[in-house]
């Protein structure tokens, strides 16, 4: 495969994948139709036979095939998601790994290449690193369900995406394929929305998670200039109003501040913001924990908690703000006993009685789950990244455009979460894309 090239593209991806598609809903009909659909065994032929179909379709057109699993993540939480064990089957997780399987297989055989920088080396270090702590965890199954998502599958993305992803063609494809899978989940989540009028979980995936892609698509619309084309105007008019009945106030808030993050990014600041960021954050964090009761409230009405009182009310802020704090301090807490590699990833409960898969904060999560190992590790990683291409930002709008999704999801992620959902997946997705984007200009 000439790597200076963009593979030829046929009909046979969409063939292939659309016969998988119809030979699964066969198999299952037929399973169903005996009330076996539900059996371990029912679920590893459907797993079996989208994975030997994704494989063919792989090798005859990987690239092709990679825009198709990237149109497909918004729909791997909700969608044709099969468990078995600790691991998640979804076309997304199942065709994401593929594509690592084919693009190893391209290395070997020299027909692929993958240009090397620091952030490989400390991924593969940081994957390794909550391996550990995972495999020290109380719960071993439950922990490597959560880093199964929360960490492996970002990582094979983070891969997939930069050894297959090589011209600035093969980039634009993929992102048009990411913000068409998004709008088209939109469009899914507004017909859900007129039926049942309440706050927004699209195919049960969480609002946050939602809100995370709906916002991601419409900044790269937004910054990429594409907003001047009539489909992608279709886009935003179905975009907004879905990210709208999520009622995610982080997301919404975080989305009005983006013309200052861009403006920054554009400015060659990316290493002093992102510095600023973690630095700040953490102090603020740490501070926060020790001051739950300034934000208690007595009264509120849980009831209208997942309705447009969410946004309006003073009131569900502050109680918001209360559970996070509580949050924040049980897992410092819990951080103290294994402070080196960690606890793993878990599920906890808080002071409040609800059960949480998060902590609701990046920096406790990090240190929580993976120790000041994993923490330091995530630190320089992003100290890195942004500081490598900050500088290129300045004259490169692609690279300015994928930094302002990168911080927004972070920053979401210091009143949720940047290790559950699909934070970390898009986190990882647009770091790669940078480098992509970083490899298709060298030629």
């Amino acid at each position: 495969m000439n790597t200076a090239k963009t593979p030829r593209r046929g009909p046979n991806t969409l063939l292939i994948y659309g016969t998988a598609v119809g030979l699964i809903g066969m198999i299952w009909s037929v399973f169903w139709s005996f009330g076996a659909e539900k059996s371990v065994d029912a679920r590893l032929s459907m797993v079996v036979v989208a994975a030997i179909t994704l494989l063919v379709a792989l090798f005859r057109d990987p690239f092709g095939m990679l825009c198709l699993i990237i149109f497909s993540m918004p729909f791997s939480l909700g969608l044709l998601q099969v468990e078995v064990g600790i691991i998640t089957f979804s076309p997304y997780t199942i065709g994401i790994i593929g594509a690592v399987f084919i693009a190893v297989v391209g290395l070997v055989l020299g027909k692929l290449r993958l240009r090397t920088v620091p952030e490989d080396l400390l991924v593969l270090l940081l994957g390794f690193s909550f391996l550990m702590s995972t495999l020290g965890a109380k719960d071993v199954v439950e922990g490597g369900y959560l880093a199964f998502h929360g960490l492996f599958i970002p990582i094979m993305t983070y891969f997939a995406i930069k050894v297959l992803v090589r011209t600035p063609e093969q980039y634009d494809k993929v992102l048009v394929a990411f913000v068409t899978g998004v709008t088209f989940f939109a469009i899914y989540g507004l017909i859900q929305f007129a039926v049942a009028p309440q706050r927004l979980k699209i195919l049960n995936m969480s609002s946050i998670s939602a809100a995370a892609l709906l916002t991601s698509a419409l900044i790269v619309i937004f910054y990429s200039g594409w907003w001047r084309r009539m489909l992608a105007k279709i886009a935003v008019f179905l975009l907004v109003p879905a990210l709208i009945t999520t009622f995610a106030r982080g997301y919404l808030v975080l989305l009005l501040l983006t013309p200052f993050f861009f403006k920054l990014f554009r400015s060659g600041r990316g290493l002093l913001f992102m510095t600023i960021i973690l630095v700040g954050s953490l102090i603020g964090t740490l501070i926060f924990a020790q001051m739950p009761g300034v934000f208690k409230v007595e009264g509120v009405n849980r009831e209208n908690e997942q309705a447009i009182e969410r946004i309006t009310d003073l009131d569900y802020w502050k109680s918001s703000l209360y559970g996070r704090a509580i949050h924040y301090a049980e897992g410092l807490e819990k951080f103290t006993e294994s402070p080196i590699l960690g606890n793993g990833f878990h599920m906890g409960s808080d002071k409040i009685g609800q059960r949480a898969v998060v902590w609701h904060n990046f920096h406790v999560e990090w240190l929580e789950y993976g120790g000041l190992l994993g923490y330091i590790l995530y630190m320089l990683l992003l100290i890195l990244h942004f500081g490598s291409l900050a500088r290129l930002a300045r004259n490169e709008r692609a690279l300015a455009v994928n930094f302002t999704v990168m911080v927004v999801v972070l920053l979401n992620g210091l009143t949720n979460s940047f290790t559950a959902g699909l934070s970390p997946y898009i986190g990882f997705l647009f770091m790669a894309m940078n480098r992509s984007y970083q490899t298709s200009l060298r030629g």
